[in-house]
């Protein structure tokens, strides 16, 4: 649950919050009362890795939509980040 860098955030329908933590390459998930959840992602270009996750944003299907900066992408991922 520690940040490096964070730089975005978004809310799903369940209140849950994805945070987008540039510096680590990942992104944090918690419950509505802040409870740590789930992280995925690590440095590097592959499915479900980042070079600095800049924003996220989660669709009314649950899926989650990472900003990678340095990788010139978007990744769509499952909620659970695969």
């Amino acid at each position: 649950g520690q940040f490096e860098g964070p730089s975005g955030i978004a809310i799903n329908a369940d209140d849950q919050v994805y945070i987008a933590d540039q510096h680590n390459h990942r992104i944090q998930k918690y419950s509505r009362d802040g409870e740590f959840l789930l992280q995925w992602g690590e440095e590097g270009a592959g499915h479900g890795r980042f070079n600095m996750a800049w924003g996220v944003a989660v669709d009314a299907q649950g899926d989650v939509y990472v900003a990678d900066w340095r990788n010139d992408r978007i990744q769509k991922l499952s909620a659970s980040g695969c």
